[in-house]
């Protein structure tokens, strides 16, 4: 037996000689920053701030958004409930960002975005009506920030689908 800490098992030291001889070293690629991929932050990060107005000011909200002032008391779960919701379209923003136009849950993505964005302004409009609340407005513009962004991109998708195949069939 070897007395403890003199000799045994030692890890192999890992440096440029350790390497395999056949190893590849392939370099990551960053995502430049874009026009686009500015405005998805800016949007994200917009969605943040309204979904924490909805989650720390529900009666407000509920208010002013969806014309429940009467009501907005009772309102309160279900409008933090939005706020909640809200928080997972950012997300859904900030990880399509870095999706390339190739995968197809990058499509699916804004497609679900685009849906939601049309309930979401029915909805407001069906409460309110056309209004000149200043929350229903500033709401009204994020969601359309976020309808826009989407088509903006389901479009660039499609013109870089279109250009794909058009490269297959040259081949």
């Amino acid at each position: 037996r070897e007395a403890a800490g003199s000799g045994g098992w030692k890890p192999k030291k890992r440096g440029e000689e350790g390497r395999a001889k056949d190893e590849v070293n392939i370099p990551v690629a960053k995502k430049p920053i874009t026009k686009s991929y500015m405005a998805q932050t800016a949007l994200s990060l917009c969605l943040c701030a309204v979904a924490g107005a909805f989650f720390l000011f529900p009666e407000t909200m509920a208010a002013g958004v969806f014309g429940l002032e009467s009501a907005a008391f009772l309102a309160r779960p279900v409008t933090q409930l939005a706020g909640a919701l809200l928080v997972f379209v950012a997300t859904l923003f900030f990880v399509l960002r870095e999706l390339s136009f190739s995968y197809v849950s990058a499509r699916v993505g804004y497609l679900g975005v685009s849906a939601g964005s049309v309930l979401a302004l029915k909805t407001v409009l069906t409460a309110r009506g056309p209004t000149a609340n200043p929350l229903a407005l500033a709401f009204s513009a994020v969601i359309l920030f976020a309808l826009g962004t989407a088509v903006v991109q389901l479009k660039k998708i499609q013109t870089y689908q279109k250009k794909m195949s058009k490269n297959k069939t040259k081949l």
